[in-house]
């Protein structure tokens, strides 16, 4: 429930450091009905598949930067080829940004609600930067090719940036 989330899931991942967890390029993650509360940073690898049980799945990020990170290394798309991420909502009261998209290629993100509250009704305080960011920069850039049903909702910060990037069409 809200109140007495599930703790510790984040084994299932790879620690990085700093409270940072990854995926394993290539593994499926299956999250059950129910709320998944974490202060850590969660980094989907290549060909990561992530389900959840649609608005049933929450995520529940309590730390103060990037829910879930899809960030690449510039110049290298293939770390974050073919990612999937589909049936969750991710709530936040502290974040910044709540899905951080960076130099992906083939990314499929559906049925994604990005919340800046905990509770429904509650003041807009999380995601104070955006509930999605896509960005690049000179040597770095993200293709997406299916959003799907991606809702960002109370947030204190924009709904969609497209952030900084000289290869941004969006930008232009």
């Amino acid at each position: 429930s809200k109140a007495t989330p599930w703790l510790g899931w984040e084994t299932a991942f790879s620690v990085v450091s700093g409270g940072t967890y990854q995926g394993t390029p290539g593994f499926t993650y299956f999250f059950c009905k129910g709320w998944f509360s974490t202060p850590n940073k969660m980094i989907l690898k290549a060909s990561n598949v992530v389900y959840g049980t649609g608005p049933n799945s929450i995520l529940k990020y309590t730390g103060a930067t990037i829910g879930i990170d899809l960030g690449g290394t510039s110049g290298s798309p293939e770390l974050t080829l073919n990612i999937q991420l589909r049936d969750f909502d991710i709530r936040s009261a502290s974040g910044t940004i709540g899905l951080s998209v960076y130099n992906t290629s083939r990314l499929k993100v559906s049925n994604v609600s990005i919340y800046g509250v905990i509770t429904d009704g509650d003041s807009e305080t999380g995601w104070s930067t955006a509930g999605l960011s896509i960005w690049g920069n000179g040597v770095g850039y993200s293709v997406i090719n299916f959003f799907d049903r991606v809702v960002s909702r109370q947030l204190a910060g924009d709904a969609v940036r497209f952030d900084v990037g000289p290869d941004n069409i969006e930008n232009t």
